[in-house]
């Protein structure tokens, strides 16, 4: 047990003989409380309506849970708010029903091993439930869900999804470190193409405030959680490109420079659509900016196949690819922020 120290602004004095001084405050503690850890939770003591309790500081919630035996027990009033809890049964019974059985379906189709054909057609099946899995919970009422928090949630399944490109990046440059030539040119191009276009897509990626849209048009969700599912789709597929890049550069790919720049070009290109698509649909606006960007880049894209397919070294195809993003990143810090603000003010 030790104690936690409550400090407080006690006063805050203004000079008016000097307007230019900075004002001036005193600190003064005015009391201490006891904090004691429980199960490595910190627990102040304190009482409701003269009854003792323990407290849980920063939860992390949002709401602070009480039953109603506790509630009658602490002479707590008890009124209907409209507000519900959702637990085992209802939505959450049907997000089971349909997540479970698909995953039975999933586990099937990777034992028994069917034709190409039909293990393509039981996979759309199998995808079709799951994703119709919210649809079919959320018919009657909506789960209750806080928009910053979920926001949050995705942003970070974005960074660990684009973990997959910097997996590919360490791939193709191991093919090529531990070559008989060792580290070379094109193992430190190479590296700096994978990093940078992780990092390109990061940063357009967080610089749109994906909550805001959420927090003031809920009902928009099914957008922003629905596309993100093609936001992870082409991250993923870039970091299997730069795999099939370093299956290149050991020469045991069986497609040409060509096709191994395109297995990078056309994810990203992919993720940059649905990147201005999901923003459109979320803010309800089109701008004709946006149009100037996604033409840069690609631009930028297509010079890379047809260098490529002039010959030019993969690894600089894919430098230039690492470009991509660029004209988005610096269109954004230029006059896409404003254009931002303006859409956010209209939501």
């Amino acid at each position: 047990m030790f104690r936690l120290p409550l400090i407080v602004v006690a006063a805050l004095f203004l000079l008016p003989a000097h307007a230019a001084d900075p004002p001036k405050c005193k600190l003064a503690r005015i009391a201490e409380w006891p904090v004691r850890f429980q199960s490595n939770q910190p627990i102040i003591d304190g009482e409701i309506n003269g009854k003792k309790v323990a407290v849980l500081l920063d939860t992390g919630a949002m709401f602070t849970m009480v039953q109603t035996a506790a509630a009658e027990k602490l002479d707590l009033p008890l009124q209907l708010t409209g507000q519900r809890a959702l637990g085992f049964g209802g939505e959450a019974r049907v997000y089971m029903t349909t997540i479970g059985v698909a995953q039975v379906g999933w586990v099937a189709l990777v034992i028994i091993g069917l034709p190409i054909g039909t293990t393509f057609a039981v996979a759309g099946v199998l995808l079709a439930l799951e994703l119709a899995g919210p649809l079919l919970a959320e018919r009657k009422a909506r789960t209750p869900w806080h928009p910053h928090h979920i926001a949050e949630r995705y942003g970070l399944l974005v960074i660990i999804t684009l973990g997959e490109v910097i997996l590919g990046t360490v791939a193709a440059l191991n093919s090529v470190v531990h070559g008989e030539q060792g580290w070379t040119v094109d193992a430190a191009v190479l590296a700096v193409a994978g990093v940078g276009l992780t990092f390109g897509c990061w940063w357009m990626y967080f610089a749109v405030p994906w909550d805001a849209p959420l927090a003031r048009h809920p009902e928009r969700a099914w957008v922003f959680g629905y596309g993100h599912l093609l936001i992870f789709a082409p991250l993923a597929a870039m970091g299997a490109g730069l795999h099939v890049a370093a299956l290149a550069l050991e020469g045991e790919a069986e497609i040409g420079p060509t096709g191994t720049v395109l297995t990078v070009v056309i994810p990203f290109a992919c993720f940059a659509l649905v990147f201005y698509g999901v923003y459109s649909a979320l803010m309800r606006t089109m701008d004709p900016f946006h149009l100037t960007l996604l033409t840069l880049t690609a631009a930028v894209l297509v010079l890379a196949v047809i260098l490529a397919s002039a010959g030019v070294n993969v690894t600089v195809c894919l430098l230039l690819i690492a470009l991509a993003p660029v004209s988005t990143v610096i269109g954004y810090e230029t006059i896409g922020h404003r254009h931002m603000a303006e859409a956010l003010q209209r939501l």
